[in-house]
């Protein structure tokens, strides 16, 4: 069973509480300071990040980096306060609905591929949020790798999606990020939004390129960020090479929801954390996974998975040291502008290292 240990973890901050920044978020590659005065009157904490999704597109403003994604708005974007999408964002959501159904029909294709296209998930925006906040457990694993090796920490996300996760570290932690996930997501959505947000942020421009070498990689704020396709179902070492086999860090934000998705999760997963070839590390030095999920299994179920499914196959991969780092019960205010998602279970974050 995982442990529970004591770490800090941004709560979470509902739309009423962001400040009116949050409601015209500048476009990407403008730097913008994450102040401005609350509803309540006073100045945000400094881990906010500003969000707000408006048709097919998602705005953040993390750790001064204003970061833009577009994604298919499968479902009616509810607005907080009335807030209508502006005909670009219109077209920009239409555009991606156009690229989904491009490749609805192609061999490969899932309903787990489908949910990439579709939206930034709460579980990522919680991941999103502690990228804001120095002090987190995930921005303070990123510092030590950084440190430790005397570079920039190298981070792969699992299952991307529209890529949001991965750009907020480049932006707000320095990394340089490996975005993956299956070769629909990459070229129907992932690959537009890496060119939508390169040059972001004024640290962009004073390094181009990847410090990790990453093929392809564009500079995003202090860090960069590049895609690769990730087929789960075939070893990791035969689809990456040099540095992108050795992660720091690896993070992952709703992605082994499926039942069929935990398994080849858990073996790519693994592969990154113990990475293959290299003596094994100690203590505070071993790699990490945070994983981010909502509980959404019944009991019973033969489609969807609980967390611990998950959590007992990395385990039996050697992959069992784990710890509860965040829980936020339904309606916690995960979203920025929007209801909790009407969902039932909790979301739950962890922390994931080799035995």
């Amino acid at each position: 069973s995982a442990a529970v240990r004591s770490a800090h973890w941004p709560s979470p901050m509902p739309a009423s509480a962001l400040p009116p920044a949050a409601a015209a978020a500048p476009p990407a590659g403008v730097s913008a300071a994450a102040g401005g005065t609350g509803a309540a009157g006073g100045s945000p904490p400094a881990a906010a990040v500003l969000l707000r999704r408006a048709g097919g597109l998602t705005q953040a403003v993390v750790g001064g980096v204003s970061l833009e994604v577009a994604h298919s708005d499968l479902a009616p974007s509810r607005q907080g306060d009335g807030a209508q999408a502006a005909q670009g964002d219109d077209d920009d959501g239409a555009d991606a609905a156009n690229e989904l159904w491009t490749w609805f029909f192609e061999e490969g294709f899932s309903l787990a591929s489908a949910t990439g296209f579709a939206r930034v998930w709460p579980g990522a925006i919680v991941l999103i949020r502690a990228l804001g906040d120095p002090e987190s457990v995930l921005r303070l694993a990123l510092a030590q790798a950084g440190r430790q090796r005397s570079r920039a920490p190298l981070v792969v996300e699992l299952g991307s999606g529209s890529g949001l996760v991965g750009l907020a570290a480049a932006a707000a932690a320095g990394a340089d990020v490996l975005l993956t996930d299956t070769a629909a997501v990459v070229s129907g959505v992932l690959a537009g939004n890496l060119q939508r947000n390169a040059g972001a942020g004024p640290a962009a421009v004073s390094a181009p390129g990847s410090s990790a070498g990453l093929p392809g990689a564009v500079r995003v704020g202090a860090g960069s960020a590049a895609a690769a396709v990730l087929d789960w179902t075939v070893p990791v070492e035969q689809q990456l090479q040099g540095a992108a086999t050795e992660p720091d860090v690896v993070i992952a934000a709703e992605c082994i929801w499926l039942a069929e998705l935990v398994e080849p999760f858990a073996a790519a997963a693994s592969s990154l954390l113990l990475r293959p070839g290299r003596p094994p590390s100690a203590g505070a030095d071993r790699p990490v996974l945070f994983l981010s999920s909502r509980e959404r299994a019944k009991d019973g179920s033969a489609t969807f998975a609980r967390v611990g499914a998950a959590l007992s196959a990395l385990a039996a991969r050697g992959c069992g040291d784990a710890t509860l780092v965040a829980r936020f019960e339904p309606g916690a205010g995960t979203t920025a502008d929007e209801e909790d998602e009407d969902e039932e279970g909790p979301l739950l974050v962890y922390a994931i290292r080799p035995d």
